[in-house]
């Protein structure tokens, strides 16, 4: 022992006090580095020794207790270390291997006349209490071992010391030795456990008896319509039994009898090629009085192909469909060599499908057969020792002199396919309702207009020049709004070019967007280039989406179909870099989106990243598009969506189609994603070329799984077929060889044209850049644009973010945008950014009766914190209701005396921090002061709310948020929902003057985020 463990273990044994201030005194004067830690090294080693002997001592005295108390073992596990045991009353004791219990402490126990005593060196010799008397490991009351005491173990001079009196005496039980262990060997059976102690005496304890259920046979092979019984019987049963069987709809299944240990398992299908081998199974499970059991019968069946005969094919070039009939979970295809010149299968040679009979389509492309003579060629299909032979003939073309092979047609690019087939946009309009419009501001106007009125003439609009962010909604939000309006067409021409602004759809029908090549908007307030919101019947075709920033979140989408939009196609689009192309389907709770109905055809996707598209709920068919360099990934599929992906090309992409979100994870032998245990997204995948696998992509190359019902789950119990996806419209696909040349070629703003200029001279309908000119319309003056609007405000939801791809980027992930201005009541509400504040500018005051504020929030959902400077505040009212904070509302759209909130803010006219609010429906408004945290900076409080549940706490701080004052609480009578409305609020104290707050400092969860 070296010379510092040595003076280590006397000051340990004599004077624990003493190295404290010998600690003490190094860290105020100096002592040498290297023997303070040595020191300390010493001191842990010993504390880890002593609690390894504690433990074990306490697993002894359980082995006892046990052992008398008739306790029973569930299980017994190896582990690295030694064994894992679990009593029946759910103890778990991890004893160590016997094989180092040559350097435990000589302390054990022995059974005596029923009583298990503790023990020091051997079976008989006793640790003997101060009287002299044996000491009992366990006992109870009245009986042998009342006195039963743990004994103490301490280490002094490299020995173990071993107290029974609570360390008036100590008794050396020998050296003091690492890695030591009570137990010399460890042995059971399926009925004891036998613990063999290092001194000797053993512990016998029995294992708990389990319940467990035997078969006759646990394989059947079915009959259509004819019963099936497999026996029976419960080993081990106590009491009471009871018997279930589980099973799906393929098969049928009962019990008889269902309460005894022994009878049959009775099963039924009509339909046995329906059978998924290894995934159709069918569940016993059984219970006593004591315990459960679970039994799984596998059913067999036989391989099928059946082929639907081809008929004769003409002598054009052409796709042939086979229709095939199959249970197999893969099959090879092969094309005899003979017939390889004519003959091009356009799938993939070895596909994978779930067992299920089910029908899917083989597509292969012929050459036009300009040989002068009839030819056949076979094509074979095999798997699981089945093997299948098709004959395909083709008629020879009658000789030309110049015969040639034509490819599969293309659709024209100026024909309309797919769930907008029935748009008609502007048709029909008249002359005096065809416009060109080269000023941004006079197209916001006019479609503010349209929207006031609910105008749904029939109009055509022609656009040139450049539109900006400025021109957008009020020019503060990057918007054009399309809203509560139909039947109108936007036609770009060739100079026309929207940069940082996009179109926002809401609430209306029948419009169709053309030629309009858009510079994508930062993700002010949610902006996508294109949002389809609330809305049917709309043609999106040949505009080019161009991303600006490709730094992830700057930028949402290109054109996203959101919030139950139905029959929508967009075609023929340039997708340029683009970061988040085409959202489909809002968020992950909005299953009203199961309505959505959506085309993409012909769009060429050029170095673009995810969502091309990215489906929820709805039902969408993407066919003969061209992926180029995609980054993450193609296709995305998810919450029961269906996606039908046909005849597209993908070259050079990382992931073509993901039924997850990107990047999945590898789990078992399926494919998860942070989607975990949500309903997945379903795929029918034919026709696909992919070409040119980059270096970096992932195991799931082409495509993830499609069969799981969940994106953790089992298999769908009846899988889906072509038919669960077909669209209901006709349409012509064009072969995959020709996208690569004829998409690019075709897609995009600028390849059309009929539109290359307007056919009218730009009048702007009337509407001077700055407002209405009746002196210019020409015509009859339309309704005044500043007139009142009565109806009932509608309460603007932003598009919110996808879900993180990142789990980890917690609840705010992308905070920053999604922002919305909002006038409650009567009162106006403006805001402006300028660098990191925000100035809000409105009316209003906050009655009990009634409220009008100016509003600016962002829907949060869940726990939260939420903090804000106020940097000045400005109002001519000398009203005591004029107040600018935060603000939180369950519901933005209920009636003044109904409106629930919870306000902490500044209060003007008094200079005073107050909290306001209403927790009830139908209830006073009223509050109280807040009483703020010492600080200097008395002129720029901040504020902070913290939800919790169904309370929000109120603070104010003086010094920028680094101490605040007491919590103020606000418990809400009613249950909040889980997202609520959240931001800054103001009012001016008055319903006609005017007040201005500007805020600074936002943070939520502690994260700075901007305006």
């Amino acid at each position: 022992m070296s010379q510092t463990r040595k003076t280590l273990t006397k000051l340990v044994h004599r004077a624990l006090l003493t190295t404290f201030y010998i600690l003490v005194a190094c860290s105020v004067w100096s002592c040498k580095s290297d023997d303070l830690d040595g020191l300390r090294r010493d001191v842990d080693e010993i504390r880890q020794e002593l609690d390894a002997m504690k433990t074990q001592v306490n697993i002894l005295k359980a082995l006892a207790e046990a052992a008398t108390s008739g306790k029973t073992i569930d299980g017994i596990v190896e582990t690295a270390e030694g064994y894992k045991v679990t009593l029946s009353d759910g103890t778990v004791l991890a004893i160590k291997h016997g094989a180092n219990g040559a350097g435990a402490p000589e302390i054990g126990i022995a059974e005596l006349d029923g009583v298990y005593y503790w023990t020091k060196g051997g079976a008989t010799n006793w640790l003997l209490d101060s009287q002299g008397g044996k000491i009992p490991v366990v006992g109870k009351d009245g009986n042998n071992g009342t006195n039963s005491v743990t004994p103490q173990i301490k280490i002094a001079d490299g020995r173990w010391m071993v107290s029974a009196d609570g360390g008036t005496t100590w008794v050396d039980a020998g050296e003091a030795r690492s890695d030591s262990s009570f137990f010399d060997a460890i042995s059971y059976t399926s009925e004891y456990v036998i613990f063999t102690l290092a001194d000797g005496p053993s512990i016998r304890i029995p294992m708990t008896p389990r319940l467990h259920i035997q078969l006759a046979f646990a394989n059947v092979r079915l009959e259509p319509g004819k019963e099936a019984r497999i026996g029976y019987e419960l080993i081990k049963a106590k009491g009471t039994t009871q018997v279930e069987v589980v099973s799906g709809d393929i098969i049928k299944a009962k019990v008889e009898p269902a309460d005894n240990a022994t009878g049959d398992i009775v099963l039924l299908a009509y339909y046995p090629d329906q059978v998924e081998v290894g995934y159709t199974k069918v569940v016993m499970i059984a219970t006593d009085d004591y315990h459960s059991a679970i039994a799984t019968v596998l059913i067999d069946k036989e391989t099928v192909i059946n082929e639907v005969p081809t008929q004769a094919m003409t002598s054009d070039a052409q796709l042939l469909r086979i229709p095939l009939e199959t249970n197999l979970g893969s099959y090879r295809v092969a094309i005899e060599e003979a017939a390889q010149g004519w003959i091009t299968q356009t799938t993939e040679s070895a596909v994978t499908r779930t067992p299920a009979t089910h029908t899917e389509s083989l597509l292969f492309q012929l050459a036009a057969n300009n040989t002068g003579e009839r030819r056949t060629g076979l094509i074979t299909i095999s798997g699981a020792g089945v093997e299948k032979t098709i004959s395909v003939s083709q008629e020879a073309a009658e000789q030309t002199e110049e015969p040639s092979a034509e490819p599969a047609p293309t659709p024209e690019a100026g024909q309309i396919m797919g769930y907008a087939e029935a748009v008609t946009g502007g048709a029909g309009a008249t002359s005096a309702n065809i416009h060109h419009f080269n000023h941004g501001m006079s197209l916001r106007e006019w479609l503010k207009l349209r929207e006031k009125n609910k105008d749904q003439t029939p109009a055509i609009v022609y656009l040139s020049g450049t539109f900006t962010k400025d021109d957008g909604r009020d020019s503060g939000s990057p918007w054009f709004d399309i809203k509560r309006t139909a039947n109108i067409s936007f036609y770009g021409t060739s100079n026309f070019k929207m940069q940082g602004v996009g179109f926002y759809l809401r609430e209306s029908s029948n419009i169709v967007i053309r030629n309009v090549y858009i510079e994508q908007p930062k993700a002010d307030n949610g902006a996508d280039a294109i949002t389809i919101y609330e809305s049917s019947g709309v043609w999106v075709d040949h505009c080019t989406f161009q991303s600006m920033n490709q730094t992830k979140d700057y930028e949402d989408g290109s054109c996203d179909i959101v919030h139950g939009s139905t029959n929508v196609t967009v075609s023929w689009c340039h997708y340029i870099h683009t970061q988040k192309s085409s959202l489909v389907g809002h968020s992950n709770s909005q299953t009203g989106d199961s309505q959505i109905r959506a085309t993409f055809h012909h769009n060429y996707f050029d170095g673009s990243s995810s969502r091309h598209p990215r489906v929820r709920f709805g039902q969408v068919h993407v066919f003969n598009n061209y992926y180029k360099g995609v980054t993450t990934y193609g296709v995305g599929s998810a919450y029961g969506a269906k996606v039908l992906v046909e005849n597209n090309l993908f070259d050079g992409v990382h992931l073509p189609i993901d039924i997850c979100t990107f990047p999945a994870k590898q789990s078992g032998g399926k494919w998860v994603s942070n989607l975990t245990g949500s309903v997945a997204g379903y795929v029918f995948e034919q026709g696909n070329l992919y070409e040119n696998k980059p270096s970096n992509a992932g195991d799931v190359y082409p495509l993830t799984n499609v069969e799981w019902q969940a994106y953790n789950g089992a298999k769908l119990a009846t899988p889906l077929v072509f038919n669960d996806f077909k669209p209901a419209y006709s349409y012509t696909l064009a072969s995959t060889e020709s996208l690569a040349d004829d998409v690019p070629a075709g897609a995009g703003a600028g390849k059309l044209s009929d539109y290359a200029q307007a056919p009218i001279v730009a009048d702007n309908a009337g509407f001077a850049p700055g407002g209405f000119d009746p002196s210019e319309a020409g015509e009859a003056e339309p309704a005044d644009p500043d007139q009142e609007d009565t109806d009932t405000p509608v309460i603007e939801q932003p598009t919110e973010p996808e879900e993180p791809e990142n789990p980890s980027g917690g609840e705010n992930a992308g905070q920053g945008s999604g922002w919305t201005t909002f006038s409650y009541g009567d009162a106006n509400a403006n805001a402006s950014v300028n660098g990191g504040s925000l100035a809000l500018t409105g009316e209003g005051k906050f009655e009990s009766k009634k409220q009008e504020f100016a509003f600016f929030y962002q829907p949060m959902e869940g726990d939260f914190t939420i903090e804000v400077q106020v940097s000045s505040f400005t109002t001519t009212s000398t009203s005591n209701q004029a107040m600018a904070g935060i603000m939180l509302s369950p519901d933005l759209s209920a009636d003044a005396t109904n409106l629930l909130f919870s306000l902490a803010g500044y209060t003007y006219h008094t200079d005073t921090y107050r909290r306001y609010r209403r927790n009830e429906a139908g209830g006073d408004a009223g509050g109280g002061k807040i009483v703020a945290g010492e600080g200097e900076d008395a002129g720029k409080p901040t504020f902070k709310m913290v939800r919790q549940g169904n309370v929000t706490n109120l603070y104010c701080s003086l010094d920028g948020g680094n101490s605040y004052g007491t919590a103020q609480k606000v418990e809400f009578t009613s249950t909040l929902p889980e997202k609520v409305y959240v931001g800054l609020v103001l009012s001016s104290g008055s319903a006609t003057e005017t007040a201005t707050a500007v805020f600074s400092n936002l943070k939520i969860n502690g994260e700075p985020v901007s305006f």
